[in-house]
């Protein structure tokens, strides 16, 4: 195996398929060799969803109590593509919070709670995180 390049992925009939830019690294699926399964059977839509659905719900959805120096910079840091799984559903101060299950545009939660009429209320932000379908659930 030391011969093979740098990012080759092996997959298990013993075939070595360069990795596509690091995809194999995170278990994304690798595209097949040229000619390789040309026959074989596309996924229905259905089964497409299915699948899209299971994705979606390895996603994490996140709650920010706090927009202070340390809550201002995680805010910045949910726009960039590093916390692509990231989804912001909440954000709160002492005095308020802004909450949506579908989620919140990183870039203007600190506006929106500024905005925000609605009193603090932990059952409304945990409401949020449940409500966001995702399998994985954070509040920071």
């Amino acid at each position: 195996m030391s011969a093979l390049p740098k990012h080759t992925f092996v997959p298990q009939d013993g075939t070595a398929v360069p990795a596509a830019h690091g995809r194999a690294a995170h278990g994304a699926a690798i595209d097949p060799p040229a000619g390789a399964g040309d026959s074989a059977p596309r996924p229905s839509s259905r089964a497409r969803a299915r699948a899209t659905t299971a994705l979606a719900a390895r996603d994490t959805a996140l709650v920010l109590l706090g927009t202070g120096v340390v809550g201002t910079a995680l805010l910045r840091l949910l726009g960039t593509p590093a916390a692509a799984g990231l989804h912001l559903v909440g954000v709160a101060n002492s005095r308020a919070q802004h909450a949506n299950a579908r989620g919140l545009v990183p870039s203007q939660a600190a506006r929106l709670l500024e905005s925000s009429s609605c009193a603090r209320s932990d059952d409304a932000l945990l409401a949020a995180l449940a409500a966001s379908g995702a399998a994985d659930r954070v509040v920071v």
